[in-house]
């Protein structure tokens, strides 16, 4: 197995950066579809975004 290393970000910002073991269990976790892959990165990032992406109908971008 190569070394493996995974980044992730959001709005162009890295937020995390994981590597060897953890990143090899994160990319089975996801490619395997273990979940929600959203829940996984809230889990593994420590929940950055706290349940705010909840659409408001109410809201012209969300039409």
């Amino acid at each position: 197995m190569k070394n493996q290393s995974v980044v992730i970000s959001y709005n162009h910002k890295v937020i995390k950066t994981i590597s060897g073991k953890e990143a090899a269990k994160f990319i089975n976790k996801i490619e395997n579809e273990e979940g929600n892959i959203q829940l996984l990165l809230a889990k593994l990032t420590g929940n950055f975004k706290r349940g705010n992406e909840r659409l408001n109908k109410e809201h012209p971008k969300q039409q």
